[in-house]
């Protein structure tokens, strides 16, 4: 929003009695029109809106940190919350850091795999019960839906997060 504060006793002059400032109505506007560099310099000093862009409120050591490690790597904001609920970028008192685990990938890939077999095997059972077809599918559509939305869960925790950090610390 941009306001106008005239100081003189007639109209506007360019450039000669009038002060010409923006401002935002709200944080999600700000969010939507401000350059990512000054959005970075505002999150670090403003708690309340680095918890808006990451998902979670840590200290300013560690704001700092974060958003260091999403300008050195070309991360974006839902990257960097990712990255942060999935424990792939831990946040300190005293900064952030990195952290890509060998354990991630095996797990993400058994749970999926686990998942997948738990998942078939109830579709099996359902399509070989002799309960109606409406049962059968309401049955049957539960299950896949309960089976892709866990595993899309899966990939967004383990999987992605883990390709992501591997990707940019294999390029540094």
């Amino acid at each position: 929003m941009i306001r106008q504060s005239i100081f003189g006793t007639e109209a506007r002059v360019a450039g000669g009695n009038y002060f010409e400032f923006s401002h935002t109505a709200s944080a999600s506007h700000l969010l939507e029109t401000a350059p990512m560099e000054e959005l970075d310099e505002i999150a670090v000093e403003n708690e309340r809106l680095f918890t808006r862009r990451f998902g979670t409120d840590v200290p300013r050591d560690a704001r700092v940190g974060v958003i260091a490690i999403k300008r050195a790597y070309g991360f974006v904001d839902s990257e960097v919350r990712w990255l942060i609920r999935s424990g792939f970028l831990k946040t300190t008192r005293g900064g952030a850091h990195l952290r890509p685990s060998v354990w991630a990938p095996a797990a993400g890939w058994f749970l999926a795999i686990s998942l997948t077999a738990f998942c078939a095997s109830s579709l099996l059972l359902i399509v070989l019960s002799g309960a109606p077809a409406w049962k059968q599918g309401v049955g049957a559509a539960a299950t896949l839906a309960l089976g892709f939305g866990l595993n899309t869960l899966i990939a967004r925790v383990f999987l992605i997060p883990w390709r992501l950090v591997k990707g940019q610390t294999s390029q540094a």
